[in-house]
């Protein structure tokens, strides 16, 4: 089986508990769960050969991230703490 490829990452900054998908080729659908933000197991709410949709842990540091499919790392993300002011929209 071919190595999962990721042609994008959307959005490709998040926080905890924020969705982004990942867009590419050959993403395991046998075993959505091996996928990682970091080495924290990440949930996938969708899961297609192209499209992946998962779910940042919240136990994920700030800063750059690897996201990693079976282990390898295939994309990196850059994750930020959710503050009061993302609450009220405050910018």
């Amino acid at each position: 089986t071919a190595a999962p490829v990721v042609s994008s990452v959307v959005p490709h900054r998040a926080v905890g508990r924020g969705r982004v998908a990942l867009h590419g080729s050959g993403f395991p659908l046998d075993d959505p769960s091996a996928v990682s933000v970091g080495d924290i197991p990440a949930r996938v709410s969708f899961a297609s050969d192209r499209k992946l949709i998962v779910t940042i842990p919240d136990e994920v540091e700030g800063g750059s991230a690897a996201i990693r499919i079976g282990g390898v790392a295939v994309a990196h993300l850059s994750v930020g703490k959710k503050t009061f002011e993302d609450d009220l929209g405050v910018r």
